[in-house]
């Protein structure tokens, strides 16, 4: 399976299981999330958030997040290479 980030852009929430209990965390808005598979359906998916296994609501990844084409993932600290001045020329 192809994974897929996604941004939220409404605040909503993820589980995970810790020693058998569920733990419930809030994700908020500008959160960047990796699905592993399809967000068809009505189902719980695996998401990693912050380096961490989660499972979040198909539907809630629909309402509640948008693609984000990996062109978009260029962090505003990172620049291309054709874009450097070079020093010694």
């Amino acid at each position: 399976m192809q994974s897929e980030r996604y941004r939220i852009v409404a605040t909503t929430f993820a589980f995970r299981s810790i020693d058998g209990r569920r733990i419930t965390v809030q994700v908020p808005i500008d959160a960047l999330v990796t699905v592993d598979g399809s967000v068809d359906g009505n189902r719980l998916v695996d998401v990693m958030w912050r380096d961490t296994e989660f499972m979040m609501f198909t539907q809630d990844l629909r309402l509640r997040a948008e693609p984000v084409a990996s062109q978009q993932l260029i962090l505003p600290f990172m620049h291309h290479a054709s874009s450097d001045s070079n020093p010694t020329a």
